[in-house]
């Protein structure tokens, strides 16, 4: 994987500089030039670490790459012949037996660190910058450290490449930088833990056996990206607490939600790694998006009337007056034609004047090719800027992107790509889902998209839901009165609710017992007997509309599928239904209920807010026109009984 920041020049101490030649790039050594990059390595300082300049950038220290062993302080010197080797990114092995002089004892587990080529300081902070970078090589620098600083929640301007240690110790920066400091320096610890954890359980499992250690780190640090403002934020309220500082940072790691967060889900990992095995080149939406040139969202699923998968595509493209159009399609194979399922993408918006009204995701009123080769789509409801990241996919089995076993294994041609998005609302956008499918006779104004209390009646309150929480108050939102405050899963209600759904389906007394012991075995409820799935903060727009912002993780901390392989046969729609809603969001979104007032009643519906100026990279993959030319002909290709296997998205 190309490096994407460029190397900084005060960052890069050349030999000759320090033997006073008056900043010429070399001196004498030895009877030639020598060059040397010197720095720090830390997540506390790192005593023992392997330290290269990474010259076929794969994350790895070869041994043919020149390489140093960091000292005290974790500072390194590594020296070479060769002034372009300077340009190379630094890549950090620490090992287990590496000693961290935050707590004066080997870290444990091995773990990898890099940052950009020049860098003075390689930390956690910097190997998330710097992957973030790779992975999206249309964003400058500066956009990049902006974007990364915005997720670890740091105050605007703090040099989140700088040296957190040397500044956190600094007692002439001022309180409050140095307090950031060290607040970064903490942030560090813990993710470097999770590198450390997550290597470990990559390397553990089938998927990644013929896996490059490029794919895995890539997906290992994508994780960390992912959830790091859910970190940040339990971070922070074990800082205010106290309970947590430089020298011991037990009491997070040993947090049940922290270690849900840190986690790669393995049940995923085929098909990140899979991702991450793919080269990346920054793409222009020029290009991209013409009159002749659309990209397309593909799924495959399982169809046994017909000789292989059914395939569905939603259309990327422009229509006649240049506006974005997004139209979803299903394929005819034995056509060989593109039938239109839909187009219309409805929902309820909030305007300036706290009301609700309808919005098309479908179409946008403009479409603008930015200089910089980013667009900007404009809606009714507000705008989004667009980046582009190209997936190389020449030579890539095809299936492997369908999902399904086939006995046949062609590939993607040359030119075939997959377009990564990365997107930016230009100011907050507040969205209420509209559920209008089925029987809609019985839901306020046609949308059943409604929040019920324990007894089946819908809220009408934002009031009323934070008192009494969700499911009978299995989901509670803690300091309720207020206006914001924890979310939390009771032990206690999620008890009750669940006696009474086994109950209902017919279990002795005894059965619901063992049952029960064996869910709440599953679930790692504090001494409280509660379980943190996230926090709540109360908003108040234009007229007085109110909404309630959900910070949850994208990935639920309670799998609910372990509960029903415990409990085969009863229907735990209910509850899974409610955690889809908190955790089934994609980065770009946080989960949302509103009041809304409609014809009928003003009832509490459920939605997602977009967060402005907060860029997010999104999880589709958009095929380009000569992918999507090699998929349809591999369909077209396949023979009769081919297509097997589960439902799959090739959007991974």
């Amino acid at each position: 994987m190309k490096n994407h920041l460029t190397r900084t020049t005060l960052a890069v101490a050349v030999a000759a500089a320090i033997a006073g030649c008056g900043g010429s790039s070399s001196s004498l050594t030895g009877g030639g030039a020598s060059y040397e990059a010197v720095g720090a390595v830390a997540d506390g300082y790192l005593v023992g670490a392997t330290v290269c300049l990474d010259l076929n950038e794969n994350n790895e220290c070869d041994t043919d790459e020149p390489s140093a062993t960091s000292g005290e302080n974790g500072v390194f010197t590594i020296s070479t012949s060769t002034q372009a080797d300077l340009d190379a990114s630094i890549v950090v092995e620490v090992s287990s037996t590496t000693i961290d002089e935050d707590t004066g004892a080997a870290v444990g587990a091995a773990y990898t660190l890099t940052a950009p080529a020049g860098s003075a300081f390689v930390s956690p902070i910097t190997t998330l910058v710097k992957h973030f970078a790779d992975s999206n090589p249309a964003f400058t620098d500066e956009e990049v450290q902006t974007i990364v600083r915005a997720r670890l929640a740091a105050s605007t301007g703090l040099d989140i490449m700088a040296d957190y240690v040397a500044n956190g110790d600094n007692a002439e920066a001022g309180a409050e930088n140095k307090q950031a400091f060290e607040r970064l320096h903490i942030m560090a610890r813990v993710i470097a833990d999770g590198f450390g954890d997550n290597l470990g359980a990559i390397d553990s499992s089938s998927a990644a056996s013929s896996a490059t250690f490029d794919a895995k780190f890539g997906v290992m640090v994508d994780h960390i990206l992912n959830q790091l403002e859910s970190l940040a934020a339990v971070i922070d309220e074990a800082i205010e607490q106290g309970s947590i500082s430089i020298s011991d940072v037990s009491a997070v790691l040993e947090n049940a939600t922290v270690a849900d967060l840190l986690a790669v889900d393995t049940d995923t990992l085929a098909d990140a790694l899979l991702q991450a095995s793919l080269d990346v080149t920054a793409a222009d939406f020029s290009s991209l998006l013409t009159a002749s040139a659309s990209l397309y969202e593909v799924e495959a699923e399982v169809d046994e009337s017909i000789e292989g998968p059914a395939l569905f595509r939603e259309v990327f493209g422009l229509n006649d007056d240049g506006n974005a159009t997004f139209v979803e399609q299903a394929f005819d194979a034995a056509n060989g034609t593109w039938e239109v399922e839909g187009s219309a993408d409805l929902a309820l918006f909030l305007d300036a004047s706290g009301n609700w009204s309808q919005g098309d995701w479908s179409i946008s009123t403009a479409f603008t090719v930015n200089v910089d080769g980013s667009a900007t789509i404009e809606y009714s409801f507000g705008s989004f800027d667009y980046t582009a990241a190209a997936l190389g996919l020449s030579g890539k089995n095809i299936a492997d992107f369908i999902g399904s076993a086939y006995d046949s294994a062609p590939t993607f041609s040359s030119g075939a790509s997959a377009i990564r998005l990365a997107e930016t609302p230009a100011a907050d956008i507040f969205e209420i889902s509209i559920w209008d499918e089925g029987d809609t006779s019985m839901c306020p104004d046609a949308n059943c998209n409604l929040v019920f209390d324990a007894i089946g009646s819908p809220i009408t309150s934002l009031t009323s839901l934070k008192s009494t929480g969700l499911l009978g108050g299995v989901v509670v939102f803690g300091d309720s009165e207020g206006t914001s405050g924890s979310l939390d899963m009771s032990q206690q209600a999620l008890t009750g609710v669940l006696n009474v759904m086994l109950t209902q389906a017919g279990m002795t007394q005894d059965q619901i017992n063992s049952a029960l012991a064996g869910i709440g075995s599953m679930i790692d409820f504090d001494e409280t007997g509660m379980l943190n799935l996230g926090s709540w903060r109360t908003e108040s727009h234009g007229s007085g509309a109110d909404v309630i912002v959900l910070d949850t993780p994208m990935e639920s901390p309670v799998d609910l599928s372990l509960a029903a392989s415990v409990l085969p046969g009863v229907d735990l729609s209910m509850l899974t239904g409610v955690f889809s809603m908190l955790f089934d969001h994609d980065m770009d979104e946080y989960p949302m209920f509103a009041e809304v007032a409609g014809s009928q009643m003003t009832v509490v519906r459920f939605g997602y807010f977009f967060e402005g100026g907060r860029t997010a990279q999104l999880n589709e993959l958009w095929f380009n026109e000569q992918a999507m030319s090699d998929i349809v002909e591999f369909r077209l290709g396949l023979p009769e009984g081919q297509g097997g296997g589960d439902s799959s998205a090739c959007s991974l």
